[in-house]
């Protein structure tokens, strides 16, 4: 496990933020690196830290990132079936630990913000339906691996 959470704190920053609101429901929060923008000098691509000028990969690395506009942003940085795989064992075993249901929002809701839906829901969710600024997990995360 600790192998496990290694991998995800430090290549994917993933946290499991778990919190209780006024209603009580329980939640997983997915959050990870995921915006990437084209640099407009070299042909790479760029994440968030330092005005966007952190490198992310190259364009040639086309692995490490799908290209799919969501929220004014084109590229996002992809997540390779070995991490949804630990991601889906980490937050099966936090459902268990805490009593958070082993359910996730329908596929319309997955991307959307949706703070009336999301303010009673109970399960498991991501960043961007908390906030409508934010982009993660986004439209590049594979939510069926999380095996539910």
């Amino acid at each position: 496990m600790l192998a496990l959470l290694n991998l995800v704190t430090l290549f994917l920053r993933c946290t499991a933020a778990f919190f209780r609101s006024h209603t009580e429901q329980a939640i997983v929060e997915l959050t990870l690196r995921q915006p990437l923008k084209r640099d407009s000098a070299r042909p790479r691509l760029n994440w968030w830290p330092r005005e966007w000028q952190a490198k992310w990969c190259s364009l040639d690395e086309k692995e490490r990132y799908v290209e799919s506009t969501y929220r004014n942003i084109d590229y996002l940085a992809a997540m390779p079936g070995s991490r949804l795989n630990a991601v889906g064992e980490l937050v099966r075993h936090l459902c268990d630990a805490f009593a958070i249901p082993r359910r996730i929002p329908g596929a319309r809701r997955r991307a959307a913000f949706d703070a009336p839906f999301f303010a009673k829901w109970s399960g498991v969710a991501a960043h961007q339906n908390f906030r409508k600024e934010k982009w993660d997990v986004g439209p590049a995360f594979d939510w069926d691996h999380l095996d539910f």
